[in-house]
């Protein structure tokens, strides 16, 4: 039969197509797809106007404008906090762009593409093969979790670089672990080095990174490294917290017998922190959070025990799985008093969405295993589980839109009325707690033409 000459050029072309969707290129257009819808939202919504906690930052301003930068104005205590790397950034920042807060939000998008090509390494480093179609479908889907929409308050407000800051250094220190060498020889100076500073990162900018130091012992410990380098980790790892809780102010010296009081509702809050990247608003997101925790425990329980070369090689992903479910456990001991259902703040999922793709990930590796259980069964198992979650994590992504438009009309009305030449009491307090306060704070600011004013 003869074929149409033009039909025989579209089929070279497609040819050439498919030849191009196997390089690798493709699969960073892929990862980064997510990254663009994120893209497009933030230039559309950020807001430039200070909001909140950011109103914290103007002392420091106006020291530095005077000729003097004090280290108590990074050290000092936030909350349960001690943010000394955000704040460094922050006031840098804000230094070269005279507060442009809409720059800030488009730092956090830059330092969550860092973490995730981090993920990426690991993903590699762990036996993920990127030329499958079933590593593309999973990198994919760790793109979604990682830069999905639901992290909405992080997304639109700079102040919250501290969350991303954060597991930017627990993802490196995951990295520094999978290139572990074999049992006995331990890290490389280069990699031993890089270890601690992920940790130092980690616990300096957000208070939850203190959890990092002793699971890594654990690991460390579980692995038979030398003594030597888990010494190095430990020591480095004590005299960081010795530093971070001199001085330190506890701010809720009766969570402990209030938790002690509310086991049901702990346990609900804590729940309700790990499936937050699956179902923000529903009910059923302790369901979901259950499961995951769940999945992840019992995964880890069988590998240990009956798989112990696949566990070790999975050991980075495990690390990240425990740090997400401490950090549930202890915001948990924090926060309780506010309820159970502050446990659903977006600005959680992003620690949290740790676990959902650590569970993703040891999932895929196992689901040789798996097959093996199920059988004839695994094909739609797998289907339907595959599809499962991506409609969760892509509801989620509706739930963050909206907030996201939410937030904007909010920051929209804050610009508007602080711009005033005699803002109400009202419009102030809808800024920060204290009118006073910022009152004289936002004089200064219009005084000095920053943050757009």
């Amino acid at each position: 039969m003869n074929i149409p000459k033009t039909v025989r050029i579209d089929y070279r072309m497609i040819t050439r197509w498919f030849k191009v969707l196997n390089k690798r290129p493709f699969i960073t257009v892929v990862a980064l797809l997510p990254v663009l819808l994120l893209g497009i939202m933030l230039v559309l919504k950020s807001v430039n106007v200070p909001n909140s906690d950011e109103w914290e930052l103007v002392p420091i301003f106006q020291h530095i404008h005077t000729g003097h930068i004090y280290w108590m104005d990074f050290w000092r205590q936030h909350n349960e906090h001690r943010i000394i790397i955000p704040n460094i950034v922050l006031v840098t920042t804000a230094y070269f762009t005279h507060w442009n807060l809409i720059v800030e939000n488009f730092i956090n998008i830059v330092i969550a593409i860092a973490s995730f090509s981090v993920i990426l390494k690991v993903l590699k480093i762990t036996g993920i093969e990127f030329k499958q179609k079933s590593s593309l479908v999973l990198i994919f889907l760790v793109s979604l979790i990682w830069f999905s929409l639901v992290q909405s308050d992080n997304w639109l407000w700079g102040w919250e670089i501290e969350w991303f800051l954060n597991v930017l250094g627990v993802t490196v220190v995951a990295y520094c672990l999978s290139r572990l060498k074999a049992q006995r020889l331990g890290f490389s100076i280069k990699h031993l080095g890089l270890l601690l500073l992920g940790g130092v990162i980690a616990q300096y900018s957000l208070g939850n990174g203190t959890l990092i130091w002793p699971i890594l012992v654990i690991v460390l410990l579980f692995r038979r490294i030398p003594l030597k380098q888990i010494a190095a980790v430990f020591l480095t790892g004590s005299i960081s917290t010795l530093f971070y809780y001199l001085h330190y102010t506890n701010l809720d010296k009766g969570s402990l017998k209030f938790v002690s009081h509310n086991l049901i509702g702990f346990a609900k809050y804590f729940f309700t922190y790990l499936g937050g990247p699956l179902g923000l608003e529903h009910r059923l997101t302790p369901i979901l959070g259950l499961v995951l925790f769940m999945v992840f425990v019992g995964m880890c329980t069988v590998l240990i025990t009956r798989q112990k070369e696949l566990f070790n090689k999975l050991i980075p992903w495990v690390c990240l799985g425990l740090y997400a479910i401490g950090s549930a456990f202890i915001t948990g001991l924090a926060r309780l008093s506010l309820g159970p259902s502050e446990a659903a703040s977006s600005r959680y999922t992003t620690i949290a969405s740790l676990l959902l793709i650590s569970v993703v990930v040891m999932l895929y590796h196992c689901r040789g295993k798996v097959k093996s259980v199920t059988r004839k069964f695994y094909p739609s198992l797998a289907v339907v589980g595959v599809l499962l979650v991506f409609s969760l994590v892509l509801l989620n992504d509706f739930i963050g839109f909206r907030n996201m438009n939410d937030l904007n009309r909010s920051l929209k009305a804050q610009q508007q009325c602080t711009h005033l030449l005699n803002p109400t009491t009202a419009c102030l307090l809808s800024t920060y707690p204290n009118p006073t306060i910022v009152s004289g704070r936002l004089n200064y600011l219009k005084q000095v033409h920053w943050a757009g004013y």
